[in-house]
């Protein structure tokens, strides 16, 4: 997210009618681009998701982009605390329009931070809650914002950082929107998936 998230103004709690997510509507102002240093975009991102996964408590943190056309997502980055996720469990791309996507696609269309609690319950599976990955009890979509102007109606949304945990827990939002170094992660791993994007874009046009 390519903004300045201790600048938040206020948020807005959003229930769907079955109450098996909430949506957390923000309101932003635009921060500054950082320069991008040392070891690779990976190596940087891990670091970055592992300071988030553990000031939230989360066991699980992965860094998503997207395709200009938004319908295609690319794995940039994978922290987890324990051996129970192994890498092969998370695509490297996949196409949005999969079920199993649906939170992270109304993420990205309402730009908004969802919290999906899955309650261990197939049940979910059906009505498209279900977990992207197995035995998670809560989940986080934050989507990943690109700076196009000062104004936040015309933010692009450039992926979404993903939490999951094992166990069900409520998101901190206050503390993820005025923590200082909180802020500092998100705006490097907003700078940082924007370069990978653009790295990405040139090595298309290359071909």
């Amino acid at each position: 997210m390519v903004l300045d998230i201790a600048r938040c103004l206020r948020h807005k709690v959003l229930h769907n009618s079955k109450g098996d997510y909430i949506a957390m509507k923000l309101e932003f102002n635009i921060g500054k681009w950082t320069e991008g240093q040392h070891n690779t975009i990976e190596d940087r991102l891990r670091i970055k998701q592992k300071n988030i996964a553990k000031a939230l408590d989360y066991d699980i943190c992965i860094s998503f982009m997207f395709n200009d056309f938004q319908n295609v997502l690319f794995c940039r980055g994978i922290y987890s605390r324990n051996a129970k996720l192994e890498k092969e469990t998370i695509p490297q791309n996949d196409f949005l329009n999969k079920k199993i996507y649906r939170l992270m696609k109304k993420s990205m269309d309402s730009k908004s931070i969802i919290s999906n609690y899955c309650h261990g319950s197939c049940s979910l599976c059906k009505r498209g809650t279900c977990p992207i990955i197995e035995d998670i009890e809560s989940e986080v979509f934050i989507p990943i914002f690109h700076p196009c102007d000062s104004e936040q109606s015309t933010l692009k949304v450039l992926g979404c950082l993903y939490l999951a945990s094992y166990e069900r827990k409520e998101f901190p939002l206050q503390f993820f929107t005025e923590d200082e170094l909180m802020k500092d992660d998100i705006l490097a791993i907003s700078n940082m998936v924007a370069l990978s994007l653009s790295q990405f874009k040139e090595g298309i046009n290359a071909v």
